[in-house]
């Protein structure tokens, strides 16, 4: 698929002025997704069960020494809690609070976090019912306190024992050295047995008071609840602010990004720059769509009275970029045509062979569309023989050009419609005759069949001069036309230019960047029936 690339006269691509103009653009698909991820995020509020979350505070308090040591113990809040949440805990709430059954399901909602660089843990319980919250938060604080000092004092109890144990040893052994003291020793004997008893009286005392220190006071105190939990006035789920937030934030983010990726992979033409991409080629000039013209296969002819009117403008202009072209390149037959059925094609190359007869150009318009004729609507035909008939040999050039209603011009209509069509555009005989219409007019123009599914224009091109493809600015895709170029291109054909056709009025700035343009056209200022006969 070929992807545009958007070309600005002012701004390089990616400026300022792209991104907003692309959101202007793409405003309301924009808006649409917007409110469909704020409609779904409030879906999502409502249908959410209404939670109320209470904490209470507790203050962790150190152990004085480690057993067995004399460094200080330390408070890891980690474990600590790991400890809030543990099944000794959960089961302690559920003992003091009279749980029986789901007592797994406490676990489920309390929240242990501890404060940073502090001491603090809070119990953050959730519930529907407010006052539940706080006093399950108040109890698990509680819980917690309870399970972690008796967790201590299981501790201290345990060192205490092995210190008791070793004390009693001592004071054995200290009974014995002293009994042997008392006995009859010698004076060496008697030095040493002083000695250790007196190291062992030493060793006793301090194991006493190690042994003081160890043992629990009744006022013994591992923390304290420093913020009780508060039964909650407001719901702590849904979070309605924090919700509609992320759905603003997020529903943005989508937006735009659906917005640049369908302008990433968008096809349509969008300005000129799109279309001189894609051709490789200038556009010479924008046509406006025709607002209230409900008969799609009427043409608007360049044969107004007035012929300053704003209508015949376009082709004016068409004119002059064609003429110039011709003089400059030496080009004498043009091949009008465009990718797909529908784009217009015919009613332009009308209009622009009116307008170069009226400028006293002398010019032939052929029906080379051998498939679906349509400028037989625009002039009506006064006999049956056409370009087949030449190309079959019946009769000869001059006798099936026909005059119009204009003068300088004269149409050779199709004739009886061919099975075989791109054969006959791709014989000699049709080389023939375009060099035969070339010596007797000053400008041949061809309306040829769309580029793409059909031979006809790929076989005629290679015998004009030049090709100039008309494009719908509503129904046409890049895609499209870069198929068309090159298709093309496998002949070796030389692009002219472009005509812009069925320029909407509220588009015609998008399309005048460099070229300007030109007034949409009102019902009142078509051509009578009579003056008109068919618009592709």
């Amino acid at each position: 698929m070929h992807t545009p690339q958007h070309i600005f006269s002012e701004q390089p691509q990616g400026g300022v002025r792209e991104t907003v103009d692309l959101i202007w653009r793409r405003k309301w698909s924009i808006l649409l997704v917007l409110v469909l991820v704020l409609l779904a995020a409030t879906a999502f509020a409502l249908t959410r069960e209404t939670l109320y979350s209470a904490t209470a505070r507790v203050l962790v308090s150190g152990t004085g020494t480690a057993p067995g040591t004399e460094e200080p113990a330390e408070i890891n809040l980690e474990t600590e809690k790991g400890l809030g949440t543990s099944a000794q805990v959960v089961q302690e709430v559920a003992d003091t609070l009279g749980i029986k059954g789901q007592v797994a399901g406490l676990h489920e909602e309390i929240e242990v976090d501890a404060i940073t660089e502090t001491e603090f843990l809070d119990f953050t319980y959730t519930s529907t019912d407010p006052e539940t919250a706080a006093k399950r938060a108040n109890a698990f604080a509680t819980a917690y306190l309870e399970v972690r000092r008796q967790q201590i004092l299981d501790l201290l109890e345990s060192s205490s024992g092995a210190l008791e144990d070793r004390l009693l040893d001592l004071n054995q052994e200290f009974a014995e050295t002293n009994e042997e003291l008392s006995g009859d020793t010698s004076r060496a004997q008697r030095a040493t047995l002083q000695a250790r008893a007196n190291s062992l009286l030493a060793q006793i005392t301090l194991l006493e008071e190690r042994l003081g220190t160890s043992t629990a006071s009744e006022n013994f105190q591992v923390g304290q609840i420093v913020e009780p939990a508060q039964v909650p006035l407001q719901p702590s789920s849904p979070n309605y602010p924090t919700i509609g937030a992320l759905a603003l934030v997020s529903g943005l983010a989508l937006s735009l990004g659906t917005a640049f990726l369908r302008e990433r992979f968008d096809d349509r033409i969008r300005n000129i720059g799109d279309v001189e991409f894609a051709i490789q080629a200038p556009v010479l000039v924008t046509v406006p769509f025709v607002r209230g013209w409900q008969k799609r296969d009427q043409a608007i002819l360049d044969s107004l009275n007035d012929i300053d009117a704003p209508e015949t403008e376009p082709y004016r202009a068409l004119r002059t970029s064609v003429t110039y072209a011709a003089n400059q390149r030496g080009i004498s037959c043009v091949m009008v045509t465009s990718a797909h059925a529908g784009e217009g094609k015919s009613t332009v190359v009308a209009n622009l062979a009116v307008a170069l007869s009226r400028a006293g150009r002398k010019v032939i318009l052929v029906s080379g569309d051998l498939r679906r004729p349509r400028l037989h609507r625009i002039f009506p035909p006064t006999g049956e023989v056409g370009l087949t008939n030449v190309l079959a040999g019946e009769v000869e050039i001059f006798e099936a050009l026909q005059p119009a209603d204009f003068e300088n011009l004269r149409v050779l209509h199709t004739g009886p419609v061919p099975g075989n069509p791109a054969e006959l555009l791709g014989s000699n005989r049709m080389k023939t005759i375009i060099e035969e219409l070339k010596d007797i007019t000053d400008l041949v123009l061809f309306d040829a069949a769309p580029v793409i599914g059909l031979a006809d224009a790929l076989t005629l091109a290679p015998y004009v001069d030049s090709v100039l493809l008309v494009m719908d600015a509503q129904a046409t895709r890049l895609g499209a036309l870069s198929q068309t170029m090159h298709t093309l291109s496998s002949v070796s054909s030389d692009i002219m230019g472009g005509v812009l056709n069925k320029v909407h009025g509220a588009r015609l700035g998008t399309y005048s960047t460099r070229y300007g343009y030109y007034p949409t056209i009102k019902p009142d200022q078509i051509l009578p029936r009579s003056a008109t006969a068919g618009q592709r």
